[in-house]
C-alpha cells in the first residue's frame, strides 16, 4: 500500500512477524538486532518505495552488534535458525519462554547486557527505559532458568 507520494509502503499490517535476512549465523530463540545499512531502499533522489527488497534488512544475534551495547538495537526474536544469507521470521510480539537471569515476575525487561547471552533477559535497570522490550510474566530464581516473557518490541 502506498500513498499518493510513493513515501509510504505498508511491509506487514501488523508487525508480529516479519522476514529477515541474516548477516551472520542466527539460532531461533536468540534475540537479534539490525545491522542494515543507511538508504539501502533505493537511492538518490529517484529512490521510491518501488526500490524496496526483503533483502534489505539484514539482522544478527543480539550479541553480534555492538558487545555488551547490543541489547539496546533488539529488534525481535529469531523463530528459526539460519546461516549467513538465509531469510528467516523474525517476530516482534508475543508470549515466549526465555532464558531469564534473576528476572522478578511482572518487571520490565530487557535483553542481557553480557554480550554473550543473546538468548537471554533480565530486569530493566534505571537508564534501560528506552530499550525495554516487553514483560516477565513469570520470574527466575537465578541465572539461566526459564520465565514466560510478553515480548513487544
Amino acid at each position: 500500500m502506498a500513498n499518493e507520494t510513493g513515501n509510504l509502503t505498508m511491509l506487514t499490517d501488523d508487525g508480529r512477524i516479519f522476514q529477515a535476512y541474516c548477516s551472520t549465523a542466527v539460532s531461533a530463540g536468540q534475540l537479534v538486532a539490525c545491522v542494515s545499512g543507511d538508504d539501502v531502499v533505493g537511492s538518490g533522489t529517484t529512490a521510491s518505495a518501488s526500490d524496496y527488497s526483503i533483502s534489505d534488512i539484514k539482522i544478527v544475534p543480539k550479541s553480534g552488534t555492538t558487545g555488551a551495547d547490543g541489547y539496546k538495537h533488539v529488534i525481535g526474536i529469531a523463530l528459526e535458525d539460519g546461516a549467513a544469507g538465509d531469510k528467516v521470521a523474525v517476530a516482534t510480539r508475543g508470549i515466549f519462554i526465555m532464558q531469564g537471569s534473576a528476572v522478578t515476575a511482572g518487571a520490565p525487561v530487557v535483553g542481557a547486557k553480557a554480550a554473550e547471552k543473546p538468548y537471554t533477559v533480565v530486569d530493566a535497570g534505571s537508564g534501560d527505559e528506552p530499550y525495554v522490550i516487553g514483560r516477565a510474566l513469570t520470574g527466575t530464581s537465578d541465572d539461566n532458568k526459564l520465565c514466560i516473557v510478553r515480548l513487544n518490541i
